[in-house]
């Protein structure tokens, strides 16, 4: 299995791209797929980085449009990254969910995925009611979250998790 694991955080997309490298490591030999961890953009970046064309255009836009408009423009070369390749992830994790703050990331997960967002395996994790989030056009919120979901076909289930794992506060 391809497995992606995301966050937006790069604090926490560097703990869980070190820790996902060293389990892999560890169970190479069982032969259990890719684990692509950290934070999404990197992983944006990194699929719009490793097609020449799409890197040379994604540059030639933020020095036509502004350095203000790279992260629409990584959006939009990242989508066409998708388009062409052919590798999917088999599930997709996406960890602090709260913090995606953008909702055009919606299709590209939804295009990463095997089966989508309607047929894929997926689990999102996300702490909306102890958190204090910047509120912009863009903020996804709970309900929001859900009704994206919805807009694909899919219908999650909502699992409280109400055990704090971080710290013993």
């Amino acid at each position: 299995r391809n497995i992606g694991l995301f966050c937006f955080n790069k604090l926490l997309g560097s703990w869980l791209k070190h820790h996902a490298d060293n389990l892999h490591g560890q169970l190479s030999q069982h032969n259990i797929g890719e684990i692509t961890a950290g934070t999404f953009q990197s992983w944006m970046q990194k699929i719009v980085h490793e097609n020449k064309d799409l890197k040379s255009l994604f540059q030639q836009e933020v020095d036509r449009r502004g350095i203000k408009s790279r992260w629409e423009i990584l959006n939009q070369c990242a989508a066409l990254a998708l388009q062409e390749s052919k590798k999917k992830f088999d599930t997709l994790i996406i960890d602090e969910m709260q913090d995606f703050q953008d909702i055009s990331w919606f299709p590209l997960l939804d295009s990463s995925l095997e089966g989508g967002w309607k047929d894929g395996r997926w689990s999102l994790f996300g702490d909306y009611s102890r958190q204090s989030i910047a509120v912009n056009a863009n903020t996804i919120d709970e309900a929001g979250l859900e009704e994206d979901l919805r807009g694909f076909g899919a219908y999650p289930v909502k699992l409280p998790l109400n055990i704090n794992c971080r710290n013993t506060k």
